[in-house]
């Protein structure tokens, strides 16, 4: 996957979340934007939700991975000071955390309704065998919880 289309599929999961666009247009949209507007964007939203996505996709590769991966290989990060300790107890590991049903009733992490097959693959760094996820923490913990074992990891 092109680096541009990284950029894309984090502005893509950014906007979603506000249920009032359609995922049809909303995907047209992405596709629409050329080079520097994907950059722009992308920046943008990692500004705005005050996390490091622009950054670590700007220092990655032009040429990214994408990959199924079991959940055994994935950890999640920081998300702020009142899970923290929660995610911290269980190893910040995936299936350790899907497997606690306290963090799996956290109202942080409770079902927000159906997500979309779109919005589920995830932005990643790869550390040998295993992955860390960079975005969509809580969206992973929810279908993680939800019973899903494997996941489209997009990595470098």
């Amino acid at each position: 996957m092109h680096k541009d289309d990284v950029y894309r599929k984090y502005i893509f999961d950014e906007m979603s979340r506000n249920k009032e666009y359609s995922i049809i247009d909303l995907e047209h949209f992405v596709i629409s934007l050329d080079h520097d507007q994907v950059k722009q964007l992308c920046r943008y939203f990692s500004s705005y939700r005050r996390n490091c996505v622009y950054d670590f996709i700007s220092r990655g590769p032009n040429n990214w991975r994408e990959s199924n991966i079991g959940i055994s290989d994935i950890y999640v990060g920081d998300i702020n000071r009142d899970v923290n300790c929660h995610l911290e107890k269980n190893d910040w590991s995936l299936k350790k955390i899907a497997e606690d049903t306290n963090i799996c009733q956290i109202e942080e992490f409770r079902s927000q309704g159906f997500i979309d097959i779109k919005i589920l693959s995830f932005i990643a760094k790869r550390n040998d065998r295993e992955y860390t996820i960079i975005d969509g923490m809580h969206r992973i913990i929810r279908s993680s919880c939800d019973g899903r074992r494997k996941f489209k990891l997009i990595y470098y």
